[in-house]
Parts: C-alpha cells; structure tokens; sequence
C-alpha cells in the first residue's frame, strides 16, 4: 500500500508546487498508515481496522504510537525526529492557523516541505521492509 502511496508522493513532487496540499495529505496518509503496521507488527498482528485486538492500539494517538516504536527501537533517535517534525509540520498547515500559515509560504518554502514529505514516506517504506527483513 505505501509503495503506491510513495509513487504518488513521487509523482506529485514532480509536477511541482501547485500540488503541495494533495502531496501533504497523500504523504501523511502513508505514514500514518504505516505506523499503524509497525505497531501492530510488533504484537504479531495484522492491521486489521475490524479485529477487536487491533483497535486500541490503532486508536491510539500517533505520537503514542510513535513514541512506542521508538520505545521498542522498532525506530531510531532520528528516525523518530524526522518523522514527528513532518506530523508538527503538517499539523501546522492542517488544524488552526493552517490556512493562513500555508498562504504565506514562498515557493522554495513549499518546495523544501514538498521535499521533506517524499523523505518521510521513502523513510516509512524502509521501516516495513526492515521490519519485514
């Protein structure tokens, strides 16, 4: 699943900075997704959204989550940075003062975040696959 929503973050990337909400969104999807397979992994269940096993720990807050991966190592130290500076900066330009915060973004601002997004979900896609490995 991450895959495809790799290649889309890719692909909007590309086309550049006209799609910067939609690569924002499609990105934080992804990790948010598989964070949700990471946790779960860790106890030897499947993300299932239905299975009564799974639903605390997917209704748990991603920064609970978070914290937990790097509590187990599942991430490292900078693999956690990355990933919560990425949940801070798209919580600021999605809840509260999010509108007005985007409008004032330059180009090479969206451009840079554009970028960070791409990082994160490449970075989410190798934490599977060593987790996996």
């Amino acid at each position: 699943m991450l895959v495809k929503s790799w290649l889309l973050v890719e692909y909007l990337r590309k086309e550049g900075n006209r799609n910067f909400h939609r690569l924002i969104l499609e990105a934080w999807c992804g990790v948010e997704l598989e964070v949700d397979h990471l946790v779960t992994r860790q106890f030897g269940l499947k993300c299932d959204y239905h299975d009564k096993k799974v639903e605390f720990l997917v209704n748990s807050t991603f920064e609970q989550k978070l914290q937990f991966l790097k509590k187990v190592k599942a991430v490292s130290t900078e693999e956690f940075k990355l990933i919560h500076a990425f949940q801070e900066r798209r919580n600021t330009f999605f809840h509260a003062l999010g509108p007005a915060k985007r409008a004032t973004l330059s180009k090479e601002e969206r451009l840079h975040i554009m970028d960070e997004a791409v990082a994160v979900t490449k970075l989410c896609i190798d934490l599977v696959h060593r987790q996996n490995a």
